[in-house]
């Protein structure tokens, strides 16, 4: 009798038996858990690089329009597009700068072109959409892509 309180005690009657209700996770259990992690992780990056493209394109975009404004106003000030025969210098864009760079192309003293070229080496410099175009005329264009991709 003394040895069965002996082994409650001491524990000795469970010796070598897997303890039931014991805490953490097994190695597979971990295993598992890591590969559901990594497959939704490959499947939501691309979306959300291309979520990060199209939010830095709508940035070029409203950029364009800014600078569309600052033409339009030295338009209204001086009667034409052009300064003392040349292309006005464009103010610095609030947006965009980073990864599109800005020019005025086409000036004529009733006309211009203004453009968003992707900064080569940026990660924009793959956008479906390639380089952006504005007119005076509010006519917009892009060099790949389509008009509901882009615009």
């Amino acid at each position: 009798m003394m040895a069965g309180v002996w082994s409650r005690v001491t524990g000795a009657a469970h010796m070598g038996r897997k303890r039931s209700g014991g805490r953490g996770f097994t190695l597979i259990e971990l295993m598992i858990t890591v590969a559901i992690v990594g497959i939704l992780a490959a499947i939501a990056y691309p979306g959300y690089q291309k979520q990060v493209m199209s939010t830095r394109r709508a940035d070029a975009k409203a950029a364009l329009v800014e600078l569309q404004n600052f033409m339009e106003r030295w338009f209204t000030e001086h009667n034409t597009y052009l300064n003392a025969g040349a292309a006005p210098t464009l103010p610095p864009p609030s947006s965009g700068g980073q990864y599109y760079t800005f020019s005025l192309n086409a000036v004529a003293a009733t006309t211009y072109t203004l453009q968003a070229v992707p900064v080569d080496g940026s990660p924009q410099a793959n956008d479906i959409c390639g380089t952006l175009t504005l007119s005076n005329t509010g006519a917009r264009d892009h060099t790949a892509g389509t008009d509901a991709q882009c615009w």
